[in-house]
């Protein structure tokens, strides 16, 4: 069984994308897009989002969605995969370092646009997993459409064979670092929220077989990562069994190992060429006698390979 993994690209800056032709000749059964699809707010917008209309910011979000799915490359791997597993990171939620919860600091996305986001998130999310690639990209809703419906966050889990994958929603339920809370109260801050480590422990302790935690944002490494919030040391002290960290964000690859049990592996710069992300960029967990398998991959070939016993 083959499971491949990425986050971090954009049709407007490279409309071709070889990357999934290179995914696509690992011949993977699942495709796991870890968040950054679209990128609301950089070229050539770099920090206007914010202050768009609501129309104005369902239309360059659904033009820009649309734009994904004109990719003839990525379709033809969508096509060939059995399934499809998506989140999102800041980008397509809204902006760079965009949170859900909170509303004092610039960060804070407003609630009308947070479901705007949601709608347009979800109607790609649709297509993808319907998978019929000869189909047009359906019509864009009207502001109305998009505007209803609840907060509630886009996270899933499903099983395919012995997997459990979940799809962690980091945004929705983020605090905003603005909020009122100085560095010293960081720990806490809540990236997934309440009731989303409730549901993440539930699917965990279900399931027997190996568990993907699959999230947007890096557990360390970054200025929007899990160890700045109160969830990291959560998931720590949590000791899953069976369980890797799939994640995307930083524009490169790489793998670390927390607290000497908890093994992550990134992969983010799919298709990135213009914006100081790189472009190539992707993995492949493998599956094969007892043991986990992963090779890392960039343009020029594979970079990097880690074997984990389950």
């Amino acid at each position: 069984m083959k499971i491949a993994f990425t986050s971090c690209f954009d049709a407007l800056v490279d409309p071709e994308q070889i990357v999934w032709d290179q995914v696509r000749a690992q011949a993977p059964e699942v495709l796991l897009l870890l968040g950054d699809t679209i990128y609301m707010d950089y070229f050539p917008h770099l920090g206007r989002p914010r202050k768009w209309s609501n129309q104005e910011f369902a239309n360059e979000m659904y033009d820009r969605y649309r734009a994904q799915w004109g990719v003839e490359s990525f379709r033809k791997l969508v096509a060939s995969v059995k399934q499809v597993g998506l989140t999102w990171d800041d980008h397509d939620f809204a902006w760079n370092g965009s949170c859900g919860a909170g509303t004092k600091g610039k960060q804070a996305v407003p609630r009308e646009k947070s479901r705007i986001s949601k709608n347009l998130f979800l109607q790609f999310k649709g297509r993808v997993q319907q998978k019929n690639i000869t189909s047009a990209y359906p019509n864009q809703p009207s502001l109305v459409q998009l505007l209803s419906g609840d907060d509630i966050g886009i996270q899933e889990a499903f099983d395919y064979g012995p997997v459990r994958i979940i799809m962690l929603d980091g945004r929705t339920y983020r605090e905003d670092p603005d909020n009122g809370k100085d560095d010293d109260e960081m720990l806490v801050r809540s990236l997934l929220g309440k009731a989303q480590r409730t549901w993440l422990e539930n699917q965990v302790e279900a399931s027997n077989g190996l568990k993907l935690l699959c999230s947007g944002s890096t557990l360390t490494r970054s200025g929007e990562s899990w160890d700045h919030y109160m969830d990291y040391q959560w998931l720590i002290d949590k000791r899953f069994k069976k369980t890797v960290v799939l994640s995307g964000d930083i524009h490169k690859n790489a793998t670390q190992l927390h607290d000497g049990y908890l093994f992550e592996v990134t992969s983010s710069g799919a298709a990135l060429p213009r914006i100081g992300g790189g472009s190539g960029n992707f993995g492949i967990l493998e599956l094969e006698g007892g043991q986990a398998k992963i090779a890392l991959y960039e343009k020029e070939g594979l970079d990097k390979q880690k074997t984990l016993p389950l």
